[in-house]
């Protein structure tokens, strides 16, 4: 018998994960020190450097917003993959529910 909470797409894995990878990095610069793109190129198995940055507002709700179509967005281009800063301002409590979807959609976390 199947529950009804395992029935929602929400609660599996792949629901928020876009098919080009998402990586979290975090940091407040928007640039990737060239030790760490080396460890996300060896762990993607990737060839490529070509990645694109997931930028999202830093208000919560207009990242909530905006997160979904953002992502599906930078994946229709065809990145190596996308790129997430985890930046100070993204936390708190408001933050909590976006994370939780973002960590659901990651591939690797540094």
């Amino acid at each position: 018998e199947l529950k009804e909470s395992s029935l929602s797409p929400g609660h599996l894995p792949h629901h928020y994960q876009p098919q080009t990878p998402l990586v979290i990095v975090p940091g407040s610069d928007s640039s990737l020190p060239a030790k760490n793109l080396a460890i996300i190129c060896e762990k993607l198995a990737v060839k490529s450097s070509d990645y694109l940055l997931l930028e999202l507002p830093q208000t919560p709700t207009l990242a909530a917003r905006t997160l979904y179509s953002e992502i599906r967005r930078l994946d229709a281009l065809k990145p190596a993959f996308i790129l997430l800063f985890k930046r100070d301002y993204m936390h708190g409590e408001q933050w909590e529910a976006i994370w939780n979807r973002i960590d659901r959609a990651a591939t690797i976390k540094l």
